[in-house]
C-alpha cells in the first residue's frame, strides 16, 4: 500500500465510516465528487498542482520550471520532462502568449519537476473545450506511464473516470463507494 484515502469518524454522530481506498505506486485515482470534495485522510503530504494563475506574467516557461527545481532537493531533469510533455518549444514564451491548456501543462511541469510521490489534481479540465481537455489529460497521463507517479484527480467530469485505475465517488463530502476499474483505457480514447 502506497497511499490510503479515507473517510472521517463521524463526530457528531460518533460512527466511522468504513469505506477506503488504498493506492499502490503509480495508479491513477479518480475521484468523482458532488459540489463539496469533503473531508478526506491522506496518509502523505500532497504536492498539489496549482492552477495558471499562478504563473508570473514577467518569466518564461523555462524560468518557471527552474525556479521550482531549484527549491527542491532531487528534481527531474528539465530538459527530459519538457520533452515528455512536448512543451520544449515553448521554453521562451511568456505566460500570456499560451493557451490556457498550455498554462495548466506548464502548471503540471513545475509541480513534477520536484519528483513528487503524487500529484493531486482538482477539476484539471474544468472550462476547457474537449481537445485542451485531452491535451491537458493526456500530459497526465504521460507523467504517470513514464516517472510511475501515482495521480489523484478530484472532478466532476464522469468520462475522467475510464482512465483511472482506481474510481472513488464522493456524495456530500462522504465516500459513498470505492471501486478498481476493470476497463481502463488510454487517454486518446476517452470520451472527453
Amino acid at each position: 500500500m502506497f497511499l490510503t484515502i479515507e473517510n472521517k469518524t463521524n463526530i457528531s454522530q460518533n460512527t466511522p465510516d468504513t469505506l477506503c481506498l488504498s493506492l499502490e505506486k503509480g495508479e491513477i485515482c479518480a475521484i468523482l465528487t458532488d459540489s463539496s470534495f469533503g473531508e478526506m485522510t491522506v496518509d502523505r503530504c500532497i504536492t498539489p498542482v496549482f492552477p495558471s494563475s499562478t504563473l508570473r506574467s514577467n518569466i518564461s516557461v523555462l524560468e518557471h520550471i527552474q525556479a521550482e527545481a531549484d527549491i527542491c532537493p532531487h528534481p527531474l531533469d528539465i530538459q527530459e520532462l519538457m520533452t515528455t510533455l512536448n512543451i520544449v518549444p515553448l521554453s521562451n514564451q511568456l505566460p500570456a502568449n499560451l493557451s490556457i491548456s498550455q498554462q495548466r501543462i506548464i502548471s503540471l511541469a513545475m509541480a513534477m519537476v520536484k519528483n513528487p510521490a503524487f500529484l493531486f489534481f482538482s477539476q484539471p479540465t474544468d472550462t476547457l473545450d474537449s481537445d485542451s481537455a485531452k491535451a491537458v489529460l493526456t500530459a497526465i497521463e504521460k507523467l504517470n506511464q513514464k516517472y510511475k507517479t501515482t495521480i489523484i484527480i478530484a472532478t466532476h467530469n464522469d468520462r475522467i473516470l475510464a482512465m483511472a485505475d482506481q474510481i472513488l465517488w464522493l456524495k456530500d463530502g462522504k465516500i459513498i463507494r470505492a471501486l478498481p476499474n476493470t476497463r481502463k483505457i488510454a487517454v486518446m480514447d476517452l470520451p472527453v
